[in-house]
């Protein structure tokens, strides 16, 4: 008999997939909702599991794969307790109060996949919960973000799946632009860019900046500014950072699959997130260098992982190095060609999607089996507080009485909170 899975689309609002055509790129859906269909497809395609999908809103979905209207994740759950099957759902920062007090109840097994990053709290609650029988982190340095929290035990580490274009689009890179691809919010960071634009514009007045992206990608009933670009608020605070060099940038907003492809595929250099914030395993990054596009980044959280510094792309300390790493770029053309000759086998080595999903069919065979958080080493730790975490997970036990053992996250947090007051005291 096989093992019945079903994923929870986080949908807010009716979309309509073609399923055939998602090897071609994103649709134009969340990065979470779409790296979630296409995990779906492709298990769907193992004789070993029987797929399904739900979702707050109805998909038509393709023969293989199963599919169930559900209003909540509290539904879902209900839903697949019902039929005995196994539920892999994205946690969010905080847990609804109706959902955690569901997961100390159900018998339902339950797969935490992590698109973002718990809180330190809410990690312990999946901790404690029986029902939460193991928790999927996008990457290492997502998991030694909780290394020394109790959920270090169940956590196994499972990137996302990259298709390949295979359209044979080929670069021309005679067009003389850079491409920044990301919704249009604050949290992925254009407004970096954009305050070091006219910089680098001034320094290669031939080069223009095309920008994919919509501040209504996660919400197609956002409301957007009078340029249609992003929430009015934010567009105001970019556009005013581009000044006059606005007239070297164009906004393409969202676009379908394939034009998406064909910018990229000619672009120069591909730039992602130049905050890093949010970051786990940015399928932008991988979009990019799946079409041998160096990428341009923070040397933060899953862009370490996503994107090798010196050899695929370069990751850098503070947002305002981009002006002289898009010149050196531009000018020696050498070393860009170096970098994107390295992307593909990048991309075919670490997010094939027959590897993915060959490792996330072995988890959900195996639930049972202890998780894979020993195989990270000490030397994998990327900065100090990476080190200390890890050495903080080697305490044997992580309670003392009825107190928890702290992790150093929550031990800086803290530590803020108590110089915050202590400063406002002083005044």
């Amino acid at each position: 008999m096989s093992q019945s899975v079903y994923f929870y689309v986080e949908l807010n609002s009716p979309v309509d997939i073609n399923f055939e055509l998602l090897q071609e790129g994103n649709p134009g859906i969340g990065g979470t909702q779409y790296a979630t269909l296409c995990l779906a497809l492709e298990l769907s395609r193992k004789n070993t599991l029987d797929v399904g999908l739900i979702a707050p809103f109805n998909l038509q979905v393709p023969e293989g794969i199963v599919f169930s209207h559900q209003d909540s994740l509290v539904d879902a759950v209900r839903f697949v307790e019902s039929i005995k099957a196994v539920l892999v759902f994205r946690p969010t920062i905080s847990l609804d109060p109706r959902f955690e007090s569901l997961i100390r109840s159900t018998d339902t097994e339950l797969i935490a996949w992590t698109h973002v990053t718990p809180s330190q709290d809410t990690l312990r609650k999946l901790a404690r919960s029986k029902a939460v029988k193991k928790v999927v982190a996008l990457g290492k340095r997502q998991l030694m973000g909780w290394i020394d929290n109790p959920i270090a035990d169940k956590t196994i580490v499972i990137k996302n799946g990259q298709y390949i274009p295979n359209n044979g689009f080929k670069g021309n890179n005679a067009f003389r632009y850079v491409t920044y691809l990301g919704s249009m919010v604050p949290q992925k960071g254009f407004h970096l860019l954009a305050k070091v634009w006219p910089e680098i514009h001034q320094q290669n007045p031939s080069l223009r900046l095309k920008v994919i992206g919509s501040g209504a990608l996660y919400d197609a009933n956002a409301k957007l500014g009078k340029h249609g670009i992003a929430a009015s608020e934010y567009e105001e605070e970019f556009m005013e950072s581009l000044g006059e060099s606005s007239s070297f940038v164009d906004f393409l907003g969202k676009i379908s699959a394939e034009d998406k492809t064909l910018t990229i595929a000619n672009s120069y250099l591909g730039i992602v997130n130049p905050s890093g914030n949010t970051e786990n395993c940015p399928a932008a990054a991988l979009d990019f260098q799946a079409l041998a596009i160096p990428v341009i980044s923070a040397r933060k959280y899953g862009l370490i992982d996503t994107v090798l510094h010196g050899k695929t792309g370069i990751l850098f300390d503070n947002y305002k190095e981009m002006p002289e790493i898009i010149s050196f770029l531009m000018e020696n053309t050498e070393t860009r060609n170096a970098l994107s000759k390295n992307c593909l086998d990048f991309i075919k080595s670490d997010f094939d999607f027959e590897k993915i999903s060959a490792e996330w069919e072995n988890l959900l065979l195996n639930l049972g089996v202890e998780a894979s958080k020993n195989r990270i080493s000490f030397s994998e730790a990327q900065s100090k507080t990476e080190k200390i975490a890890y050495l903080n997970s080697k305490f044997g036990s992580r309670y003392i009485g009825q107190f928890y053992w702290p992790t150093v996250l929550e031990t800086l947090t803290l530590l803020k909170k108590i110089i915050k007051k202590c400063l406002i005291m002083l005044r």
